[in-house]
């Protein structure tokens, strides 16, 4: 990208700038222009306090302050590409891309023919620069190509087009498109600031203490809301224990149903080969397996996907571990786990805080070591 030296930040073009708030020069590419210029306002207008004396008279400076932002804002971007002399802003298109990006229209110029754009504006200023550095005596003047006068509408749009449509997303402010337009066109026709260095100032303090007073606000509203979620979340939780509770007091009194000393209850699907192995807490096995809640909610199963899966004892959830041992290879099992012996009081995937899971499970083998 075509790289110039322009601050964005600069109080006013008149001989009171030195007096404003020293400011540094930041490096940008053509395309980028906007985006800095905005980015660099953002930080100044993101934010608010309540001091305000009554809601008439907040209306009516936060107006003033608002129109005094969106013209500066519109005129460093125009001035400062002037005063770069990177490239010519086609004024017209800079407007009408600010008016499409307040009014949340999509963009008339693509990525591609911004690229396109940049790519060749880039080109243009490096050869001016070179010229320059030559000190050419003899210096002919070219009259800009179709293709140049294309690009330099394309980026003014863009420009135009990122000014108003940043803003509008951050929220950080109203942009006033009048003032805006009305700054794009002095700065570009090197008229004099109309905003002076302390009226943007009044209009940034302001500005920030209005936006600071919404994000409060919003802070509120958003911890209100998390407070009622955990709350929320917490009843379920309990709700889930106390059902999970009676499940399992209901069932372990249905015939063949099991209970360890644990807690854990199972019952006996089919039985393989009496003199098969059993695992031990050191083995890692294969297995096919199919797991519900006490709903009959289907939270994971490899019976659906197909496919057996292996993994060490050791590593799962305690009602696996000890139900696998009480198993011998081509049993198949349906276990009874209490939420204790699963995931407890937290939530993990599909599965809900203190739910009991069911689970039938087949053993197909113990892995070699």
């Amino acid at each position: 990208m075509l790289a110039t030296s322009v601050s964005f930040v600069a109080c006013s073009s008149s001989d009171d700038e030195k007096d404003a708030k020293p400011v540094e020069a930041v490096e940008t590419s053509h395309a980028d222009m906007s985006a800095k210029a905005h980015s660099e306002m953002s930080e100044k207008s993101d934010a608010m306090s309540e001091e305000m004396a009554t809601e008439e008279d907040m209306k009516k400076e936060s107006s003033q302050s608002e129109k005094h932002l969106s013209y500066y804002i519109g005129f460093n971007v125009s001035s400062s590409i002037k005063a770069s002399d990177s490239f010519t802003l086609v004024l017209d298109q800079a407007i009408t891309g600010l008016l499409d990006g307040a009014n949340g229209v999509e963009s008339s110029v693509s990525a591609e023919q911004l690229q396109a754009a940049d790519a060749l504006l880039r080109a243009q200023f490096e050869e001016k620069q070179a010229a320059a550095e030559a000190e050419t005596e003899e210096k002919e003047v070219m009259a800009p190509s179709e293709e140049l006068k294309m690009a330099e509408q394309h980026l003014s749009y863009y420009i135009g087009f990122n000014i108003s449509s940043s803003i509008i997303a951050s929220k950080s402010f109203e942009l006033d498109t009048d003032s805006s337009i009305e700054g794009l066109t002095d700065g570009a026709n090197g008229v004099e600031s109309k905003v002076t260095p302390e009226q943007l100032e009044a209009a940034d303090a302001e500005l920030r203490a209005q936006f600071e007073a919404k994000q409060a606000e919003l802070n509120k509203e958003q911890m209100a809301q998390q407070q009622e979620a955990q709350k929320a979340a917490m009843a379920q939780a309990e709700a889930a224990k106390v059902d999970g509770l009676a499940f399992l007091e209901a069932n372990k009194a249905k015939e063949g149903v099991m209970t360890t000393d644990s807690g854990l209850q199972y019952s006996v699907i089919t039985k393989g080969d009496a003199s098969s192995a059993m695992p031990s807490p050191a083995d890692s096995v294969k297995v096919h397996y199919h797991g519900t809640l006490t709903n009959g909610t289907v939270f994971d199963s490899s019976v659906n996907r197909g496919e057996p899966i292996s993994f060490p004892l050791n590593g799962v959830i305690s009602g696996w571990t000890e139900g696998l041992q009480l198993m011998q290879v081509g049993d198949t099992f349906r276990f009874f786990i209490p939420s204790e012996l699963a995931y407890g009081a937290r939530s993990t995937g599909m599965i809900p805080a203190n739910s009991v899971l069911i689970f039938d499970v087949e053993l197909l083998g113990i892995n070699a070591e």
